[in-house]
């Protein structure tokens, strides 16, 4: 990795993960204790906030001991064991002796009995000759002996009071999709096996808390319940069986006592059983995503979904809480990244037909439903499809939003939806939908730089050979203007800066068009056949004249005053994606291993490599700094900007740091500068329309409740009166003040009328005498 004279680097700036790393819980329930790259980050169970945060190094597990406040955290090497609460450590042990250091490259998982730091005892998984093999290691007596073959990394799992452990391996007798259930008493270390047939393969055990049995789920939904460890016999033919799950057991977990089961797979729904009962369990159903694990305390029970998220339960059952990172979605993130420059915040998608929005600043995350249709959950030998969220784009004033959502069945559902931001419900609400404006769905949506009293406009790249542009008028969008150009393939599509220019891609040939939709002139990259895929302008205004385009293999500058191409670079790698800095006009190239930033057209470079990213990119803002946000294949948004040296009281990856409280949203609500539309829409509401926008949202997309706090304390405080009431006076003496005023006015206006007609009493005298004839 090279660095520029502007000392760039990357860094992660948002994105929690819940699902690569052990999830506990640490004093009682009190605190959830998730594990990330090289961080232990406690969440309260209360609030939801992490309070506290240990730079551990590498991760490979971690668990707890029976010594209150200590965590052992294992990694390729060693085992540490830190006293949390001080952010300390205890002591570092290495696995092998130093004539035996080389086994350390072989290392491929690590699993810690929580009787560690009285035992000395962990297992270790070595990778050796195509098999993975698991090895008792002592780390007191410097003693290392192997007790299982072929073992199926991250099944491991320990009970009957720290003696037995259990883990799955492949039988090579049955065949290589066949599981067997592999049993080791550590006092008598006696090893037992029970397989499973060909058609049943096991998912998942866990052993018993206090007894010497244990509970396996299999690919068709059964729970399977053994009793007959820790002898000299094999294990016998199951005890019971408790079957409602259609699909595999994905999670599976005894309560402490061990006279419950809590269970779960595919089908969104937390089952308790009763062990030794054979009737149907209690359900806890319409969960968000698939459950993955299942994790029980004396307090709460934290239940994880496969969309990388932590659902959190009370000893009733009931949720109490939710810990959220950045959905994972089964099928990527097939639309991108997108910046919202009125908020402030990232697009991208989130769990399968929504969008969520993430703040990188204050790391706050909600959901957009997109689809508004009921989630399809899988069935046996089945697989349901669901609309998704391909393409999204957001307007420069962040007040417009559009969306092609595609669901693939043999009858194609195809979706181009126009959202418009309601200052009143503070979310997008849909203005227009188009069904099927493409035949074969889009590659890409694009908002035009939208210029004052100019009606908003968007362009959408088709898979049909067809380009259209949409124009908002009357209320509603409409197509105005399609383009094609010889029949062929359609790759990408950009907006000049003023918006006066916009160029498409057909195959190997860009094309340039005015704001009426008239070919102007055409461009090639030398005489190759290779499609141009993505296109930018130049940003600044000293480069707002430049277009650059990029194939696979190739990227160019051309200057349009003179239609003269200016420079060119080459890749290795494909080019996934290519955007541009409104501000420094600087361009970035992704391929996914590298991201290279070029300035000053192409003529300086910089280059950060191992990055694997998906392609999808964007510049925004971050601490009033330009970055490129780009998101990872492991769910992470990273950033490359101006690198900046934070204390440790500042950084939660300090050790044993307090996270720092987030800005006080009521003054962030004052702008300095916003767009009119924001402005002419800033009027005064009721109180109780935020209430009923949150009844009519989805349960599962309602914003958790730090999320929504902020919004309900600044829309109460704008609601209050902008006349300040002076102290000492109430507000009902100024409206007597102002009755007996304006009465006095017009007592004031009849006397005069009165005055000007009225007679003495001489004068009525005279009237009253007989007049003479």
């Amino acid at each position: 990795m090279s660095e520029s004279s502007d000392d760039l680097a990357v860094d992660t700036c948002g994105g929690r993960d819940f699902l690569t790393k052990p999830l506990l819980l640490a004093q009682q329930g009190k605190y959830v204790v998730c594990g990330s790259e090289k961080i232990v980050t406690f969440f309260s169970t209360t609030t939801g906030l992490p309070v506290k945060s240990l730079h551990t190094g590498g991760i490979l597990d971690m668990s707890l001991t029976e010594n209150e406040g200590e965590l052992v955290i294992a990694s390729s090497k060693k085992v540490s064991v830190w006293n949390y609460e001080t952010a300390k450590v205890i002591s570092h042990t290495k696995y092998f002796k130093p004539e035996d250091a080389k086994n350390n490259k072989d290392v491929k998982g690590v699993f810690i009995p929580q009787n560690f730091t009285s035992s000395g005892d962990i297992y270790v998984i070595l990778k050796e000759k195509h098999k993975s093999n698991l090895y008792r290691v002592n780390t007191s007596e410097s003693t290392c002996h192997q007790i299982f073959k072929s073992v199926s990394y991250g099944t491991q799992h320990m009970g009957d009071n720290n003696n037995s452990l259990l883990t799955l391996a492949f039988d090579p007798t049955n065949g290589a999709h066949s599981r067997t259930v592999m049993c080791y008493d550590r006092k008598h270390a006696l090893v037992q096996r029970f397989s499973s047939d060909r058609d049943r393969p096991f998912t998942i055990v866990r052993c018993h808390p206090t007894e010497k049995k244990f509970a396996v789920g299999d690919k068709t939904g059964r729970i399977l319940i053994f009793a007959g460890m820790g002898t000299r016999k094999e294990i016998n033919v199951a005890k019971s069986i408790l079957h409602w799950h259609t699909l595999p057991v994905t999670a599976l977990s005894w309560s402490l006592e061990g006279n419950h089961i809590y269970s779960g797979g595919g089908e969104h729904v937390l089952c308790k059983w009763l062990a030794e009962d054979h009737q149907k369990p209690a359900f806890i159903p319409r969960l968000s995503a698939d459950i993955v694990d299942i994790i029980v305390s004396e307090t709460v029970t934290a239940v994880r979904l496969d969309k990388n998220a932590v659902l959190l339960f009370d000893q009733q059952d009931s949720p109490v809480g939710e810990l959220q990172g950045l959905s994972r979605n089964s099928s990527g993130w097939p639309a991108g990244l997108a910046w919202d420059a009125r908020t402030q915040t990232l697009l991208l998608n989130g769990s399968t037909g929504h969008v969520q929005l993430f703040n990188p600043d204050t790391k706050d995350t909600s959901s957009i439903d997109i689809t508004q249709q009921n989630f399809l959950t899988k069935e046996r030998e089945k697989t349901p499809l669901n609309a998704e969220v391909s393409q999204l784009a957001v307007s420069t004033c962040g007040i417009f939003l559009a969306t092609m959502d595609c669901c693939w069945t043999p009858v194609n559902r195809l979706n181009l939806k126009f959202w418009q931001f309601d200052l009143a419900t503070q979310k997008f609400v849909l203005n227009t939908q188009v069904d099927t404006p493409h035949k074969e769905g889009a590659k890409s949506l694009v908002f035009k730089p939208r210029a004052n009293n100019q009606p908003p406009c968007l362009l959408s790249v088709g898979n049909d050979k067809v380009s259209k542009i949409w124009v908002c008028s009357a209320s509603s969008w409409q197509c105005k203007f399609s383009m094609e150009f010889r029949g062929l393939n359609c790759g990408s599509g950009a907006w000049s800066a003023d918006g006066s220019v916009l160029a498409i891609s057909f195959g190997q040939v860009i094309t340039l068009w005015d704001n009426q939709a008239t070919l102007k002139t055409t461009l090639t990259i030398d005489d190759r056949t290779d499609p141009v895929k993505h296109l930018v302008f130049g940003a600044s205004a000293r480069q707002g004249f430049y277009l650059f385009g990029a194939s696979d293999k190739i990227l160019c500058c051309w200057d349009l005053l003179t239609l003269r191409r200016v420079q060119s670079k080459t890749s290795e790698e494909p080019i996934l994606n290519l955007v541009n800095d409104a501000d420094t006009g600087d361009v970035a190239v992704l391929t996914k291993d590298c991201v290279r930033i070029f300035k000053n057209n192409l003529t300086e470079e910089t280059t950060f490599t191992n990055i694997n990213t998906t392609g999808g990119a964007v510049y925004g803002k971050l601490n009033n700094h330009s970055v490129l946000f780009f998101i990872t294949y492991n769910g992470l948004i990273k950033s490359v900007g101006k690198s900046s040296k934070k204390s440790s009281s500042e950084s939660l990856v300090a050790q044993g740091s307090v996270q720092r409280k987030g800005k006080n949203f009521l003054f962030t609500t004052k702008k300095s500068a916003s767009s009119p539309d924001e402005i002419s829409g800033e009027v005064s509401k009721q109180r109780d329309s935020d209430l009923d926008s949150l009844l009519a949202v989805p349960l599962h997309a309602v914003p958790t409740n730090c999320a929504l706090a902020a919004s309900f304390i600044s829309r109460r405080v704008k609601s209050l009166p902008a006349t300040r009431v002076a102290l000492g006076t109430e507000l009902t003496d100024t409206k007597v003040q102002s009755k007996f005023d304006e009465e006095n006015r017009i007592r004031q206006v009849f006397s005069s009328r009165s005055k000007e007609n009225s007679l003495g009493l001489n004068e009525f005298m005279q009237l009253l005498k007989p007049r003479e004839s």
